[in-house]
């Protein structure tokens, strides 16, 4: 099992690379990984700009050792990327995906979530909301 070297986060929907979730990430990162390189671009509103974005970081980045973290459309995003630049087979390692859903996302179905993610692996938070991390503050 290769390390993870470099970590590339993709925020939501007009949200930003200063949103309260990706300083945490961050802030974790340097924290407990302070080798690893770290990735937060501001997204375009525009999918198509965004994944353009996104595959400009990826293009000379390590497949075996890169990761790609999402939340909310970001989510989507890392799960495209994963997929588009991180493998040259579409998903075919579902174990190497984690879904963390919240129940009480306010913005997002979970039990669609759910289904959308059964392949993967997943972790149900019984209470949390959309804009809460699930993790304590760094």
């Amino acid at each position: 099992m290769t390390s993870t070297t470099h970590v590339l986060y993709l925020h939501g929907f007009r949200s930003s690379p200063e949103s309260a979730k990706a300083q945490l990430m961050a802030k974790w990162l340097a924290r407990e990984h302070p080798g690893v390189y770290w990735a937060c671009p501001q997204l375009p509103v525009s999918a198509i700009e965004a994944a353009g974005v996104t595959r400009h970081i990826l293009k000379d980045w390590p497949a075996q050792s890169s990761t790609v973290i999402g939340s909310s459309l970001g989510g989507l995003y890392a799960t495209w990327a994963a997929a588009d630049r991180l493998s040259a087979q579409a998903l075919v390692d579902p174990e190497r995906l984690l879904a963390v859903i919240a129940k009480g996302d306010e913005l997002l179905n979970w039990r669609k979530m759910y289904a959308r993610y059964a392949y993967a692996q997943t972790h149900v938070l019984e209470e949390s909301d959309h804009g809460r991390y699930p993790l304590q503050s760094a």
